[in-house]
């Protein structure tokens, strides 16, 4: 069972249905607006009040908020980090979960989630409850306490971290199914299934759809609430090994085929396709109407949303694309955080940052940076 710490008893299955119930009908509230479990910032974070000019992150206009220490066993290393509207959570490889508030980088709690060896795939949230999910189940943590309310198997193995649109949470499997699970009675109502496993996250596309890739190149859009596409359906030349975008009209899939590919969400038809001499495994970003996206060869390119048009392109900027904001993107390949311009390309910033494992974006143009060693920093925009 979860070890969760300073909580009284878990509720009954009953419980969470009519917890769900209201969840569904109701619109999300102020979650910490009390904070009795909380732990003191004095212990558990670190607030900043001024900048230091040779800092790396304050040369990349970002000036740091506050550090978060989630637990982290010995030997232990960061597993998953997910922003949950203004919670955060955070997972090491011995699956014990801490929950930090957003504002104030506060531990609101600790859970233990399974077994070290058990495989978890991520978290999601739906309102008042934080939704952490294994391979083979899920379950359901109260956002204020961590109190464990149910859990449910998943009648496939989960492969992907689940996209909640309630009633259900869509995920992808190795086995190559798209499916839904009904988080009110914990039974799948519909899969679809693809050609080769499913690795890349199942993205929401607005209107209740989700679009799905797997790795033998099939892309989908689906309703969530029935699983049905439309005939919005194609197939790529080869599959992908990066996550697949949208900027709400449009979804974008940059493959192994060498080439980025535009898909109209409304009819699925393909709007235009973009060739490029390298196979394509960063993770793409699109903003303000332009994809940027890094390829071995030709370095980071710049292309136009609307028609697929080669805008600019920049051979000293690479990596994946972690964050917007309306003139620039930001790149992370492991050690270095490069910000780039989004109208020609140029290179606004570019600065390692030493015992970094990932860089996360958050509303508002706030970045967070999580250590190797699990610690969590909070950046927000100088100006």
């Amino acid at each position: 069972m979860s070890d969760v710490r300073r909580f009284g008893r878990v509720k009954t299955a009953p419980v969470l249905r009519a917890m769900l119930i209201g969840t569904l009908a109701a619109t999300s509230a102020g979650l910490f607006s009390g904070c009795d479990g909380a732990r003191s910032a004095d212990d558990r974070t670190m607030a900043v009040g001024s900048d230091i000019e040779n800092d790396p992150y304050f040369q990349s206009g970002l000036r740091l908020v506050w550090r978060a220490y989630p637990q982290v066993g010995d030997g232990e290393r960061p597993l998953y980090f997910e922003v949950l509207d203004d919670a955060l959570a955070f997972q090491d490889t011995a699956n014990t979960m801490s929950l930090i508030e957003g504002p104030s980088g506060r531990i609101r709690w600790t859970a233990a989630l399974g077994r070290p060896l058990e495989k978890f795939v991520g978290a999601a949230r739906m309102d008042n409850i934080v939704i952490a999910a294994s391979e083979s189940e899920l379950q359901f943590l109260d956002v204020q306490n961590g109190q464990l309310i149910d859990r449910q198997r998943l009648a496939v193995l989960a492969n992907t971290r689940p996209v909640i649109l309630p009633p259900v949470a869509v995920v992808g499997s190795s086995t190559g199914e798209v499916y839904a699970h009904d988080l009110r009675v914990g039974v799948k109502v519909w899969g679809v299934k693809m050609h080769g496993p499913i690795k890349s996250p199942v993205i929401k596309l607005g209107g209740g759809d989700v679009g799905v890739v797997s790795e033998g190149g099939e892309l989908i859009m689906l309703k969530a609430s029935e699983g049905t596409s439309g005939g919005r359906r194609a197939t790529l030349f080869a599959g992908v090994e990066n996550g697949l975008i949208t900027d709400g009209a449009q979804m974008y899939a940059a493959g192994l085929d060498q080439s980025v590919w535009a898909y109209d969400i409304g009819s699925g038809r393909r709007v235009w396709r973009h060739r490029t001499e390298s196979a394509l495994s960063a993770q793409p970003i699109v903003a303000h109407g332009v994809v940027v996206v890094y390829a071995e060869r030709e370095g980071l390119l710049g292309i136009d949303a609307r028609n697929g048009k080669l805008l600019w392109s920049q051979a000293d900027a690479q990596g994946d694309g972690v964050a917007s904001s309306a003139t620039s993107v930001t790149l992370w390949d492991g050690t270095t955080m490069t910000v780039v311009s989004l109208r020609d390309g140029s290179i606004r910033s570019q600065v390692e940052l030493p015992g970094v494992r990932w860089v996360r974006s958050g509303k508002d143009g706030i970045l967070y940076a999580i250590g190797e060693n699990g610690v969590v920093s909070k950046y927000e925009p100088l100006s």
